[in-house]
């Protein structure tokens, strides 16, 4: 608090000052080009200010600026500048957060220029704003502080203290400070609040005057004692000024060692050109700018963040952008074929297409895909389409065709069989899923891999007609393409019914065929077979060279026939995702 009523002290005492020194200057300045005049009348209703605001020392001729009006309200704007425009404002001095009084002020000059208000009637306005001000100031600082003082004085004055007169003084004081933290009208003066910080410093010092009253050096005595004395020249007291100022040379260090901004202070009161209260507003201005300097820095790093956010935005924006932009729409759906109802070419934007073709030419199994120009068109071609171009793989096994050709397709021996052949269980593990008999999958590995077009009626034909797709298609595909697949862990092998007497072979030549078989095997087992492939002679290959009693005899089914297929939704799903077009079908 000290410091800070130090420094606003000798701010407004500098400014103040340099305003006297300026109006004096307007005046001498008055006399010389309008010479003099006599003292006005109190008739007039205006009266010479004995303000330092408004008055300067004497002068040989008795002048007064109120007499003069070009002067006068030349004076009264350098003073309104003293609170309004100059840059003290800016510099944090008392009356900047004054608002109020600011604009009582303009008012009050306002009518000074007109002869309405008298000047010492603003100067004492002035003086009790700052009156007001710094007994504000000195109680809040007080009351902020009062347990520390309450500590203080319970130190300096301990219960078993001898002295009456301290203990006397530091009840004095508790009382004070209650009535100044009860806001009671008699305490609210200048020199009550005053005096009661010279008592609470004192008692804290242990130290009185000669008549008794207690002082408070710390406010009074900021500067060394030879500044007040009569015989200090004003050059000597600038020297000690600047010794104050920058406290590492006046305590007998090395100016050098001075660092920062004391060194900067240092050099410029060393320099005789710059007035003191001009180095006062340089001290307060980086004051100010030292404790906005975190804000400041916390301003920077928020502006950093919203950058760093928008240029995450616009990188992900324009990598969107290039991914739209090199993105290309299939070839297939511009080079369309005619339709293949009409025959006549279909528009590229308006046109309908048979969704088993456009998967089969997305996975490169068709060359082209088949079109119809108009929902007409479609619906007259499209059944006529599936059934030839897409028949089901299963051929004349299919579930649709012969439904009864499959009773005895996945045999267990212990399920009972029904009169006319048929097993009274499902025939089939998808016969009671729901999705089984949804219309069309895809062969897994025909679609993806052996480029074949196997398209099925529903799950449960495949699920049927499993191994004789696999040794039909499969096989022979895999050794034209000279692939070596492994898949005998997904399959599951089982016993097919016995056969009635009537036909096929008896029980004896069954026995030695699956003898024979078996001493086949033995021999065989250094073959292909051996290395787990199913392109070798084995009952599987499905290459003719067993008999056909093996091949009848032995039989398998996928373990799960869902990991060998590609639903027709996912096809579709995966066409659109690969094109980013959404299919018209």
């Amino acid at each position: 608090m000290a410091d800070d009523l130090l420094y606003l002290s000798s701010l407004t005492v500098s400014r103040d000052k340099q305003l006297a020194q300026q109006l004096g200057d307007i005046r001498l300045q008055c006399i010389s080009h309008h010479g003099s005049f006599q003292r006005p009348n109190s008739a007039t209703g205006a009266q010479p200010s004995s303000s330092t605001s408004t008055t300067t020392t004497s002068s040989p001729q008795p002048k007064y600026l109120v007499t003069c009006p070009d002067c006068y309200r030349k004076a009264l704007d350098l003073v309104r500048a003293r609170y309004h425009q100059s840059r003290a404002a800016g510099a944090g001095e008392w009356c900047t957060t004054r608002r109020s009084f600011l604009r009582e002020i303009d008012t009050m000059l306002a009518g000074a220029k007109e002869y309405q208000v008298d000047p010492r009637t603003i100067d004492d306005r002035m003086q009790a704003e700052w009156d007001s001000w710094y007994l504000e100031v000195v109680q809040s600082s007080i009351l902020r502080l009062l347990p520390t003082v309450t500590g203080k004085l319970d130190e300096a004055v301990a219960p078993e203290d001898a002295d009456p007169a301290a203990a006397a003084a530091k009840d004095a004081i508790v009382e004070r400070i209650e009535e100044l933290q009860q806001a009671k009208q008699g305490v609210r003066s200048h020199r009550n609040v005053l005096r009661l910080t010279k008592d609470i410093d004192k008692l804290l010092k242990g130290g009185k005057e000669e008549d008794g009253d207690t002082v408070m050096d710390g406010m009074e005595t900021g500067f060394p004692p030879e500044l007040a004395a009569a015989d200090t020249s004003d050059e000597d007291r600038v020297e000690i000024m600047r010794r104050a100022f920058a406290s590492t040379v006046a305590e007998g260090g090395d100016e050098k060692n001075l660092q920062g901004s004391q060194k900067k202070y240092c050099d410029m009161f060393k320099d005789g050109t710059t007035p003191l209260g001009q180095v006062i507003d340089r001290i307060l201005d980086d004051k100010k700018e030292a404790s906005g300097a975190q804000a400041k820095i916390g301003q920077v790093k928020k502006r950093l963040e919203d950058l760093k956010r928008a240029r995450a935005a616009y990188e992900l924006q324009k990598t969107k952008k290039a991914s739209i932009s090199e993105h290309k729409v299939p070839e297939e759906l511009y080079n369309l074929p005619p339709c293949h109802n009409c025959g006549q070419m279909p528009n590229t934007r308006d046109f309908l297409t048979c969704p088993i073709c456009m998967v089969l030419v997305q996975k490169g199994v068709r060359e082209r895909q088949t079109v119809w120009c108009s929902s007409d068109c479609n619906t007259e071609g499209l059944p006529n389409h599936i059934e030839t171009d897409h028949e089901c793989a299963s051929k004349d096994d299919c579930v649709q065709v012969n439904p009864l050709r499959h009773s005895h397709q996945h045999y267990d021996p212990d399920q009972d069989v029904n009169m006319d052949g048929t097993s009274t269980v499902a025939s089939s593990p998808v016969d009671s899923d729901p999705n089984a008999s949804s219309p069309v999958c895809f062969c897994r590995e025909c679609l993806t891999t052996l480029k074949c077009e196997s398209v099925f009626c529903s799950l449960r034909c495949y699920d049927l007609n499993f191994q004789g797709h696999r040794e039909n298609i499969h096989m022979p595909v895999r050794r034209s393409l000279n692939k070596i697949v492994t898949d005998r862990q997904h399959l599951e092998y089982f016993p097919m019914p016995p056969l009635s007497s009537s036909s096929g072979p008896s029980s004896r030549d069954r026995d030695r065929g699956d003898r024979d078989y078996r001493n086949r095997g033995n021999n065989n087992s250094n073959n292909k077979d051996s290395n787990n492939n199913d392109d070798g002679n084995g009952p599987n290959s499905g290459f003719g060279e067993n008999p056909p009693l093996l091949q009848t005899r032995t039989r398998y089914k996928a373990r799960n026939i869902k990991d060998h297929v590609i639903p027709f939704d996912e096809a579709i799903s995966n066409w659109e995702e690969a094109n980013q077009v959404k299919a018209q079908i």
